[in-house]
């Protein structure tokens, strides 16, 4: 102000959903988000839909780190490895390497959540809601992404928090056993349900 004093405007900030490590069951068929199996991991894995009961899962393979980067975007990034996170490969749910850092996840590696009378639904950040997570219609089915639809209520999720404590390493890339004098190539990667806020 000309006077020398200065006005300060703040505005509450109100996040969906806090940092931590959550599973995701669908609203309208109960089916899991899940990695097929720590075998199936890797590089544009794709994601799938199993009936998987309600109970909070023991399996990693079903549980996803959920972080807020900010202007209503999160990271989801696997339990199995926490360089791995959502994208999308054509318009199926798939996970790729997003780093560790949260300065190196891209647009179409961010989700954001809205909400409707049924539930939460989860849309892509670039993509827009063109590319919202959809339960397939059979269990065991990829995860399609497509346009939300407010009536569609296989796009609708029950977000729950895990509340058991997991950590330790995952090893992964085909290895089950090695002979003294043998070599092998193999991914290892730490995991944890700890939130680092």
């Amino acid at each position: 102000h000309n006077d020398g004093s200065t006005t300060v405007y703040s505005r509450p900030v109100y996040v969906a959903l806090a940092n931590g490590t959550y599973y995701f069951n669908n609203k309208s068929n109960n089916y899991r988000i899940e990695y097929k199996s720590l075998t199936d991991f890797g590089e544009n894995s794709l994601l799938r839909a199993a009936s998987r009961g309600s109970a909070e899962p023991t399996s990693r393979t079903q549980m996803f780190k959920v972080k807020y980067l900010g202007y209503g975007t999160y990271s989801i990034r696997s339990m199995l490895d926490s360089s791995m996170g959502w994208s999308y490969s054509g318009n199926y749910l798939s996970s790729v390497t997003i780093g560790t850092s949260d300065s190196g996840v891209s647009s179409d590696e961010k989700w954001m959540l809205g909400t409707n009378a049924n539930g939460y639904y989860i849309y892509n950040n670039y993509a827009g809601t063109s590319k919202t997570i959809t339960a397939p219609t059979l269990s065991g089915d990829n995860i399609p992404l497509s346009t939300y639809q407010s009536t569609n209520t296989r796009q609708n999720w029950l977000i729950n928090k895990v509340t058991s404590s997991y950590h330790g390493v995952t090893i992964y890339g085909g290895v089950s056993s090695l002979v003294v004098g043998d070599s092998a190539t193999f991914g290892a990667a730490v995991y944890s349900t700890y939130t680092d806020t």
